[in-house]
């Protein structure tokens, strides 16, 4: 065996160990975090429509809320949605900022990880709804710093 079978196996391996750890945390999110498929979501959100899909894409084309892809399936974070059932406005700007760059399971685990930019290491979820401003400059600081 030569050592490039053998890096090729050590590569393997640890990739099969990083996705093995990314699985657990998705679990692990999710039972943190209730996530829904659309016709779930919008029936919380208070909407009466035939087309949940089409109304949850009008929802995230304009910024007003995002989804995580899991097995194949986009759930969208309950967490989105107000008490008035409706999806939060201060999620907007962050959305906007951040589409093509910082979407899906990357913002979803950022939105709800503690920050070192927030006093207390208060999650971006917990502060966008006191400042929103400072949420969307802390994410644009973060894909500066790091490239996903």
């Amino acid at each position: 065996m030569s050592d490039d079978d053998d890096d090729a196996k050590a590569e393997a391996r640890r990739r099969a160990a990083v996705s093995a750890r990314w699985d657990e945390y998705r679990r692990e999110w999710l039972k943190e975090h209730p996530s829904l498929p659309a016709s779930e979501f919008v029936r919380h959100a208070g909407v009466a429509s035939p087309d949940a899909a089409g109304v949850v894409q009008g929802w995230e084309e304009v910024g007003r809320v995002s989804a995580i892809l899991q097995g194949g399936q986009r759930l969208y974070p309950l967490f989105q949605l107000g008490p008035n059932g409706q999806p939060r406005p201060e999620r907007r700007p962050l959305l906007l900022a951040m589409r093509g760059r910082l979407e899906s399971w990357r913002l979803a685990a950022w939105l709800t990880g503690n920050n070192a930019e927030f006093n207390d290491w208060a999650t971006p979820l917990e502060v966008i709804g006191r400042d929103p401003g400072a949420v969307v400059a802390a994410a644009k600081r973060a894909m500066a710093e790091v490239s996903f």
